[in-house]
């Protein structure tokens, strides 16, 4: 929701398949029914202190668990990138199937049990009857940096627990008006995240390094506007970067929507499926 602006150095992110197809094969399959209406009726009331807002979040994402989700992502020198699908928020992390369209064209993403699988676009694949690869860190076969960091930055950016923790990280609330997301009530929180605090925070040498190579390069800020309900749910991330001239560059919107819905997420056929690494 938050990091994906970070990914400036060519690094793509999210489409998504709506809903849920279904498995085949022995790898697992969860479907989640919904807790509670999915729209929200409170209505919404600013927080001044970013870690209370950030705990709340997480919290209401915990209970409600499941979303729809849509992404429109802007890369550098590239095409838009899209993403739809559904979100779940787990024990393990957050879960997803996707469906994105990058300029290869489209692909698919599933994030089970702590598993990642990518399907590559097109006739693409990583052997013989094997269109999915399942991310690990040493395997044979190999999937280019750009599309496995895509995969994997995607599966990190929708987290609403990955996203709560930079915003305690980095985050400054600059201003919390009242304004409506499809007709919902909620509270627009524009803030800044420090790139600096974010690097020294990250716990990933990679992401760490990511970011030390964007603030070299004379990126110092991200800039997010976060529509929550009254709920505490989120609605709506628009992302930025702070350029060094001043001026800002949109990067992405993300939209969660169907809070509490049912969803189901199915691992692709066992037998389609090959370990895969970064290349």
């Amino acid at each position: 929701m938050l990091r994906k602006s970070l990914l400036i150095c060519g690094i793509v992110t999210l489409s998504g398949v709506a809903a849920c197809g279904g498995g085949n094969g022995s790898e697992p399959s969860s479907s989640t029914a919904p807790t509670t209406a999915p729209s929200s009726a409170a209505t919404p009331v600013a927080l001044d202190d970013i870690n209370k807002l950030a705990d709340a979040m997480v919290a209401a994402a915990a209970a409600k668990k499941t979303a729809h989700v849509n992404v429109d992502a802007a890369v550098a020198d590239q095409a838009d990138v899209t993403a739809e699908g559904v979100y779940r928020q787990s024990a393990t992390g957050a879960e997803m199937q996707l469906s994105l369209k990058i300029p290869d064209g489209q692909a698919e993403l599933v994030t089970l049990g702590g598993a990642t699988y990518l399907k590559l676009p097109g006739a693409q694949a990583f052997g013989p009857g094997k269109p999915w690869g399942k991310l690990t860190k040493q395997a044979s076969h190999q999937v280019s940096e750009g599309i496995g960091s895509t995969a994997t930055d995607l599966r990190d950016d929708l987290d609403v627990t990955d996203a709560a923790s930079d915003m305690k990280a980095a985050g400054k609330i600059i201003s919390s008006p009242h304004e409506q997301v499809d007709g919902v009530e909620a509270i627009r929180y524009s803030m800044s995240l420090d790139l600096a605090k974010l690097a020294s925070a990250t716990q990933d040498p990679a992401k760490r390094q990511e970011l030390q190579q964007t603030i070299e390069g004379g990126l110092k800020e991200v800039l997010v506007d976060l529509w929550v309900s009254g709920d505490n749910l989120p609605l709506k991330a628009k992302t930025g970067i702070l350029l060094p001239d001043g001026t800002s560059q949109p990067i992405s919107t993300t939209t969660y929507s169907d809070w509490g819905a049912q969803v189901t997420i199915d691992a692709p056929p066992t037998d389609q499926v090959v370990d895969v690494s970064l290349a």
